[in-house]
């Protein structure tokens, strides 16, 4: 072994190693053996140490090993600082170099840092957690049941171990509008499985927050996500990629015909037989019903219209719409008074109301057909087998029947109730009046006079009858006598009727 010292330094022997005193101050390389001791507090152990352009200084309290120009700097004694760019190297072709910090006290308080064969690796060999901090506070501690962010807690015992625990108010960003969160999928080139089984994926882009899910598949073998939900950037929220993801509502379901369901939304509970569903064609994107199901042994409300307002005339609707979006039909609630729940009914088509209701259940069918016609004469004659001629209506609602033709034409197919009343005078010998149905005599049509020799005096003949009508089918009144009859018009006579239904 030889020493070469440049200076004012000394060199002595002592009998628990090598003691240097003073300053080596050129830029020399100092080379000390193996198992060699500077000073009392300065140990180093090594195959070989080398400092290139540095100085020994203020030993034996401290080692310092520095080149002012770089500014780095190893100094030992009471604690041992690493400052600026200086470099540590260990070199051992049998193993892994490593850097141990151990504390003298106890052999088992130790940290390792080493390159093993996966990388940089970092151990403890107690059950301390690894802690970093900045300015003397922790932001993380990795203990043996997870990982706890920012702040000088302890994580809490987790059986999965690799779990990450934040305190309240603490933040997970991404620094871009970009970003995922997967389960069982890594990214090679496209989303492939990590093992066998099922795969989600959360991330966002630039037009919002993105749920997908993907069937089962085997292990590094491609993915293909299907996407469940998104909520847009404007708040709205798609169900299913229906309508290209493009949600037309706060909400828009519509959900992927690959679901194979016929139900889109299910609210309530189908063993009790209470619930609300809005339901698709099954295997297809398409609205196909709704059923509101409340199984009770009464007669429950399940859809609430309210209007609160307090004015007479006021209420709630329900509308149908057609072709173009017009009306095809509505049923309407209106307020018969001020300040009162008293209520009216309306049912319209697209025409208008055709049935209403007050409160007290009076029913009115505003437009139902209704006809009552007379002749407007005192005395006339028909000729035997001429058609009477009622050429004046009391009323006529719908103008279904004609002064002209001196018809009724039905509107609809339903049972009229008809009736006909006047009074006659003359001598004849056989005298009824028939009702022709299309221009022919029909079955049960006919109506006999009770006195056939009146001569000046007057009787009376009436009818009421249920006829049953087609659309279009024409109902007329004719004089069947073998003679001619006078009839009496204005208040002695009329031929009424009206759609029973």
């Amino acid at each position: 072994m030889s020493v070469q010292v440049k200076g004012s330094g000394t060199i002595g022997g002592l009998d628990e190693g090598l003691v240097v005193s003073g300053i080596v101050t050129s830029s020399t390389q100092v080379n000390v053996g193996s198992n060699i001791k500077l000073g009392s507090a300065g140990v180093v152990t090594a195959t070989s140490f080398i400092g290139s352009g540095a100085n020994l200084t203020s030993l034996p309290s401290q080692l310092t090993l520095s080149n002012n120009a770089d500014n780095r700097v190893i100094t030992g004694g009471s604690g041992t600082n690493l400052v600026g760019e200086a470099t540590l190297t260990f070199t051992n072709s049998g193993s892994a170099g490593s850097l141990n910090l151990k504390r003298t006290t106890s052999s088992n308080q130790e940290a390792i840092f080493y390159y093993g064969s996966g990388g940089l690796e970092i151990e403890t060999r107690e059950s301390t957690p690894l802690i970093l901090k900045t300015n003397t506070s922790p932001r993380l501690q990795i203990t043996s049941t997870g990982i706890l962010v920012t702040g000088g807690g302890t994580a809490p015992s987790s059986t999965d171990v690799g779990s990450i625990f934040m305190p309240g108010g603490g933040d997970l960003g991404w620094l871009t509008s970009s970003g995922s969160i997967t389960f069982n999928a890594y990214y090679s080139g496209g989303w492939k499985y990590v093992t066998t089984g099922t795969s989600h994926i959360l991330w966002g882009d630039s037009g919002g927050f993105n749920f997908s899910t993907a069937s089962s598949g085997s292990a590094d073998g491609a993915i293909s996500y299907s996407r469940a939900m998104k909520i847009h950037t404007n708040n709205r929220i798609s169900i299913g990629d229906g309508n290209s993801t493009s949600p037309l509502g706060a909400l828009h379901i519509n959900t992927k015909s690959t679901m194979g369901t016929d139900t889109a939304l299910y609210i309530g509970s189908n063993s009790d037989n209470r619930y609300m569903t809005i339901n698709q064609i099954s295997g297809s994107e398409q609205f196909s019903h709704m059923d509101l199901v409340y199984n009770d042994n009464g007669s429950r409300s399940m859809i609430n219209l309210k209007n609160p307002y307090a004015p007479a005339g006021y209420g709630a609707a329900i509308t149908w719409k057609g072709y173009n979006n017009g009306d095809q039909g509505y049923i309407e609630c209106k307020s018969e008074g001020a300040n009162s729940a008293n209520a009216t009914m309306y049912l319209n088509t697209s025409g208008g109301t055709f049935l209403q209701a007050n409160h007290a259940k009076h029913i009115r069918m505003l437009s139902q057909p209704s006809f009552a016609a007379y002749r407007n004469q005192s005395e006339y004659t028909v000729n035997a087998g001429s058609k009477f001629e009622f050429n004046t209506t009391r009323h006529n609602i719908g103008n279904h029947y004609s002064t002209s033709n001196h018809r009724f034409t039905a509107p609809i197919s339903g049972s009229y109730q008809i009736n006909f009343y006047t009074i006659y005078r003359g001598n004849v010998s056989s005298a009824y009046v028939r009702l022709y149905k299309n221009g022919a005599r029909i079955n049960g049509g006919d109506i006999h006079f009770t006195n056939t020799s009146l001569g000046s005096n007057w009787d009376n003949v009436s009818f009421s009858q249920v006829v049953s009508l087609s659309t279009g089918d024409y109902l007329e009144i004719y004089n069947g006598n073998t003679g001619n009859i006078v009839y009496h018009g204005n208040h002695w006579q009329l031929f009424s009727g009206w759609l029973l239904g």
